[in-house]
């Protein structure tokens, strides 16, 4: 793992040191697309914990890690000074 981690950082200086280019774009927010009036944003989100009693028992405890994954989509739209927007969760 040191070496890759190594690697990659020679890599990385020695593209800051040779890029004569004109200036790097920077990230303008979330990508989405249009479908006719509306922008469409796809998404995920990921989280992750542990609980100490899953089961709310007094006596014999169980205790477990999770992951919940959540998709969602959300869709806006403006007309002249207002924005409308709506999100769909799974």
């Amino acid at each position: 793992m040191r070496h890759c981690v190594a690697a990659l950082l020679a890599a990385g200086s020695a593209f800051a040191q040779t890029y004569t280019g004109g200036p790097i774009a920077q990230p303008t927010g979330a990508a989405g697309f249009p479908v006719g009036p509306l922008n469409v944003f796809p998404g995920i989100d990921l989280a992750q914990g542990y609980d100490d009693n899953l089961f709310w028992t007094k006596n014999n405890t169980k205790s477990s890690a999770f992951t919940v994954v959540s998709p969602y989509v959300r869709a806006e739209t403006k007309s002249g000074a207002n924005k409308f927007d709506a999100t769909l969760r799974l």
